[in-house]
């Protein structure tokens, strides 16, 4: 999953060796698809190898 804007790139944002492993359901609530909110996302979706649901 990559979402793109204007005026960013992908190195922006920062890496993480921390993993959620027994992260199943993410349930996101006043989203307004802001930068840092994305980058969030995105982190928690990249690095929850037990991911199931997203709902937003």
């Amino acid at each position: 999953m990559w979402f793109a804007y204007k005026g960013s790139s992908r190195q922006d944002i920062p890496r993480s060796e921390h993993k959620y492993l027994h992260l199943k359901n993410v349930h996101v609530t006043g989203f307004k698809a802001t930068k840092g909110q994305l980058q969030l996302l995105l982190h928690v979706v990249e690095n929850a190898p037990a991911i199931e649901t997203v709902t937003v």
